[in-house]
């Protein structure tokens, strides 16, 4: 597509919604803590997807809490489904906390469950972006001037309070 648009009179206007997937994928390569802390939200969640015994327990946990989401595993090509994951995660937290006391899967400890939410509040517009950018619904090239203008803001924001590194990672490559 984009040779036909180069032998044309047409501007090439790449994907945005595939342009955040590489920002998001460039971001995690240059904050090294993350893969770490992400390998313990996988092993979490992969621990509840591969047993049912885990799941069940983790349900009546979910219970007492009226929660009764079931944990996302991530799709690694997708940044979104991280986010998803991390989101499911954090709204499960206690429960999750609660019954992996006794349990061998590693936890999260205070400092990577606050990097967790960090980062969730961080791609939640991003993640909102995505999905009015994939709808079909409407024309979507006129979403990307303000999309992009609504998540810097987001991203400003968040730098002025100085919630994670992430941030930075995300500003300089975007």
């Amino acid at each position: 597509m984009m040779i036909a648009v180069s032998k044309s009179t047409w501007q090439w206007i790449p994907c945005m919604a595939h342009t955040l997937q590489l920002v998001i994928t460039n971001a995690k390569k240059e904050n090294l803590g993350l893969d770490d802390v992400l390998s313990k939200v996988r092993a979490i969640a992969g621990h509840y997807k591969r047993s049912s015994k885990a799941r069940s327990s983790l349900s009546r946990w979910q219970k007492q809490r009226v929660l009764q989401h079931e944990l996302i595993q991530d799709v690694e090509m997708r940044w979104n489904s991280e986010y998803h994951m991390m989101e499911r995660l954090l709204e499960q937290q206690e429960s999750i906390a609660a019954h992996l006391v006794s349990k061998a899967v590693e936890t999260l400890n205070s400092s990577e469950w606050s990097l967790v939410a960090g980062i969730v509040k961080i791609l939640e517009p991003i993640d909102q972006a995505t999905i009015q950018l994939c709808s079909d619904k409407y024309p979507s090239l006129s979403l990307k001037s303000p999309l992009i203008y609504e998540i810097q803001s987001v991203l400003e924001r968040h730098r002025e309070k100085r919630n994670t590194e992430v941030v930075s990672c995300l500003q300089e490559v975007y």
